[in-house]
């Protein structure tokens, strides 16, 4: 069985592919980090999250965001649960850190995009 899928390590989103799970198979992923999201993927230990932080201030009510690392999947409704019940306050830049060490994983939660403040 072939496994495709859009890596969210990076801004790039290579469509990397792995047959099985022979980590030997893996194509497409311009870099390392690639190659091991996919390999995660399918042995199902970990992904990058994704999801919308409430945001103070900003051109919009939501700000969307991303782990800096993929995390273990049984985290994911826990971290979702921190993010909804976060907020952040604009300015916020791409790549700034939103929650930092969420829930004691050593890994970030990121902004996805730059949110100017209103007005």
């Amino acid at each position: 069985m072939v496994y495709k899928t859009i890596c969210k390590v990076c801004p790039v989103g290579c469509e990397v592919s792995i047959t099985g799970k022979d980590p030997n198979t893996i194509t497409g992923n311009r870099c390392g980090r690639g190659g091991e999201y996919i390999y995660k993927q399918v042995m199902g230990k970990s992904e990058v999250l994704t999801g919308r932080m409430p945001i103070e201030g900003g051109i919009m009510s939501k700000i969307p965001v991303q782990t800096s690392e993929p995390l273990p999947s049984d985290l994911r409704d826990k971290i979702l649960s921190e993010i909804n019940s976060s907020k952040a306050v604009a300015p916020v830049k791409k790549g700034e850190v939103l929650i930092e060490n969420v829930l004691g994983t050593g890994v970030d939660v990121i902004a996805s995009r730059a949110m100017k403040k209103r007005g």
